[in-house]
């Protein structure tokens, strides 16, 4: 539900004048997007509680034909979690209602094309309340695929491992603390200037994908 707040009233002339004149774009700014690490959770198929993440294969440059989550550029009149869920469904066709924020990615060589943040988001489906939750690629995606997915956090390399059929993505990370967290996960190979593969996944977002399980591990210890 959107909240309508009143108009801002400028004080005085002044102000009203400061604001006419004012220009966001003699000013620096970087452009926004957001990502959406939607996991699957239920049932393994070896009895263990698993997980699924939905993932879709990039149609464009950079990162063309890497495996990336859903996500997009922030478009004015909107909020970020719309944003988040408007790109989730174009991309994906998956509508989900609820959304968590894992961060704000804003390390200044994240991404190829320029200055450009992401807020990255984390939706939590269960396989009972949604044993069928299709997906089709839409928008600029090739492709999207649910993951199999297995996490380990133990030790001092946690791994994240995804598969699909014949397509095996595997990242190690390596904790420390942040300003935010103190065991935060950083990709261990983690390499800006690589040639982009399919096996690792674009951007940053093995980063945003291992610290989504990081949290969800913290409310379902039982996940692989």
């Amino acid at each position: 539900m959107n909240v309508k707040y009143s108009p801002y009233l400028p004080e005085n002339d002044e102000e009203r004048e400061f604001l006419a004149l004012y220009r966001t774009k003699n000013y620096p700014r970087p452009s926004v997007t957001a990502d959406v690490a939607a996991i699957r959770i239920g049932e393994s198929w070896n009895g263990r509680t698993g997980a699924e993440v939905l993932l879709i294969r990039r149609g464009q440059f950079p990162y063309r034909n890497c495996w990336a989550l859903p996500g997009g550029f922030f478009q004015e009149g909107e909020t970020i979690e719309e944003c988040a869920l408007r790109e989730l469904r174009e991309e994906t066709n998956l509508e989900v209602h609820s959304l968590r924020q894992i961060a704000c990615f804003s390390r200044p060589d994240r991404d190829p094309r320029g200055w450009i943040i992401s807020n990255a988001f984390l939706a939590v489906l269960h396989s009972d309340a949604a044993p069928n939750a299709s997906v089709q690629a839409g928008d600029d995606a090739a492709d999207a695929r649910w993951f199999q997915a297995e996490f380990h956090p133990e030790g001092e390399t946690p791994e994240l491992r995804l598969t699909c059929g014949p397509i095996c993505i595997s990242q190690k990370f390596r904790v420390s603390s942040t300003f935010t967290s103190p065991a935060w996960l950083h990709p261990v190979t983690a390499d800006s200037a690589a040639s982009p593969i399919p096996e690792r996944l674009a951007f940053d977002h093995a980063e945003i994908l291992g610290n989504a399980f990081r949290i969800l591990a913290q409310t379902n210890p039982d996940l692989k």
